[in-house]
């Protein structure tokens, strides 16, 4: 299979740094802070 996982404002949910995002794929994208965009 071949699933991929894109995890954003992971530091909200991952503040203690103790979460494994690797067990919800096996090509998994994280991104801390995704911002805010300015339109």
């Amino acid at each position: 299979m071949n699933d991929k996982c894109v995890v954003l404002n992971a530091k909200k949910m991952n503040f203690d740094g103790k979460l494994d995002f690797s067990v919800l794929s096996s090509d998994v994208t994280v991104y801390d802070d995704t911002g805010m965009r300015k339109s």
